[in-house]
């Protein structure tokens, strides 16, 4: 690989529905919605049941209605029915027709009972919950590894310096090397960043400012660090080494006072977008430092 098809490069990516869902758990449980929408199918369910069996209890006093008056006799309490049906078949698959529904709601219950005191729980001492200390492991390990490879990547660059536009095969491989490996921390961290932050921020519902804090802090590496700094100096360095190769091709007087030029340009040029990239990486590791302090509180 040569260092100029190694250039970052910025892939979109989609959250998962499932995920979204869970992650909407402990904020739903902060409203009265969640135990609202619970006395709701509980008392939906319990009168499904009781319906049901009524229904259960007349198919059973039916029996003892002569059959000719069977249909008259639940006429009188139901209303019309379909003729299709006869009297005790009719009360039956109403029977089962509640019942279906009351289970559907039991079913319903079961699961608003979980979601409300699933939230409950995990908003006890949130801070300090081990699933969000786990999930801001996780999140803080890409963040190091990410402002890690920025240093690097400043380092290959600035050992190469002005042998970054005019690089020999050991210049190309080692800006390679470290162009490579800042694209794929790179990557990992802008493709999977709804993953790392939603699986943090979902313990941080009642500490709104923390959670901010976090997509802060994840916002300037991707956008101070990569956007503003990372890809400008990739960016400069690879046109002016695609404009040195070229002119090495024509190899005549005018290319080499051109080649020449170009490289007084970036001696001027590289330390200074360096100098920015170093600036932003200081920031960067002090936001880290400062966000893992306040996780720890």
């Amino acid at each position: 690989m040569s260092l100029h098809s190694a250039v970052a490069f910025e892939p979109s990516s989609a959250p998962s529905v499932f995920s979204a869902l869970v992650d909407a758990i402990p904020a739903a449980t902060n409203t009265p919605l969640g135990l609202i929408g619970l006395l709701g199918v509980t008392g939906a369910a319990t009168f499904l049941f009781w319906t049901q069996a009524k229904f259960k209890a007349e198919a059973k006093a039916l029996l003892a209605v002569p059959e000719e008056d069977r249909r008259e006799f639940v006429t009188r309490i139901h209303g019309p029915f379909p003729k299709s049906f006869s009297a005790q078949a009719w009360l039956m698959s109403q029977r089962q027709r509640y019942l279906l529904l009351a289970f559907v709601c039991t079913l319903a219950t079961l699961l608003l009972g979980f979601i409300v005191l699933y939230g409950k729980i995990n908003r006890t001492d949130p801070a300090h919950h081990p699933e969000l200390r786990k999930a801001y492991a996780t999140l803080h390990s890409k963040l190091a590894a990410h402002e890690l490879a920025g240093r690097n990547l400043y380092n290959a660059f600035w050992g190469a310096s002005v042998r970054a536009v005019d690089p020999d095969q050991q210049t190309d491989a080692d800006l390679t090397v470290a162009i490579s490996a800042y694209n794929k921390v790179y990557d990992d961290l802008r493709q999977n960043r709804y993953e790392y932050e939603s699986s943090v921020k979902r313990w941080l519902v009642e500490v709104p400012a923390l959670a901010d804090e976090t997509s802060d802090v994840l916002n300037y590496g991707l956008i101070d660090v990569h956007q503003n700094a990372v890809k400008p100096l990739n960016v400069h360095v690879r046109a002016k080494a695609e404009e040195v190769r070229e002119l090495r091709l024509k190899n005549d007087s005018a290319a080499n006072a051109r080649i020449e030029a170009l490289k007084r340009d970036a001696s001027q040029d590289i330390p200074t977008k360096l100098q920015a990239l170093q600036e932003a990486l200081n920031t960067y590791i002090k936001e880290i430092d400062i966000l893992t302090q306040r996780m720890g509180e």
